[in-house]
């Protein structure tokens, strides 16, 4: 969406799924945050997946290092992290931080951010330091509940069989 935001993003969706060699059209929220724990603070890229996406994720199955995949459930309060967010933010399974979103409450004296404490469920390692040091993964209904998306979504994510020939 051009503001962050896509609100009608089934039809989109199911429209991209319907186009041939499409393999799959998934939504997805990433927006990048500050997260905080142990005073310490860090910029993170909050991603907001499908709870079929996490699980199936070819990234993430076997590369988590601590915790399980499966303690990441909508409104559990739990998160998925980097493990070099982890060693930065000097965090661990069951562990509480932070995520500040500049997006909070209009007062008399200018917008207050808003802040959501999340508990540290599994830690992943891909490999790729950019990824490990910044990815803070959720469901999505949590991602849009701390994003104040509604049911809107960032964007759809789109793979196709072969990529030369959208």
């Amino acid at each position: 969406g051009y503001d962050g935001r896509l609100a009608n993003w089934e039809e989109i969706a199911d429209s991209a799924r319907k186009t041939p060699g499409v393999q799959s059209a998934t939504p997805l929220i990433e927006q990048p945050l500050m997260a905080s724990a142990n005073g310490r603070v860090e910029g993170v890229l909050v991603r907001g997946n499908t709870l079929e996406d996490i699980r199936t994720n070819a990234i993430l199955n076997g590369k988590v290092v601590a915790g399980h995949l499966k303690s990441i459930v909508p409104e559990s309060g739990r998160v998925a992290i980097g493990a070099r967010l982890a060693e930065t933010l000097v965090a661990f399974p069951g562990s509480e931080i932070s995520l500040i979103s500049p997006d909070g409450r209009s007062t008399p004296v200018g917008t207050v951010p808003r802040i959501v404490t999340y508990t540290v469920g599994p830690i992943f390692e891909v490999g790729i330091f950019e990824y490990d040091k910044a990815f803070v993964i959720m469901p999505m209904q949590d991602a849009q509940t701390l994003l104040l998306l509604g049911d809107g979504v960032g964007m759809v994510e789109i793979q196709v069989e072969n990529p030369d020939n959208v």
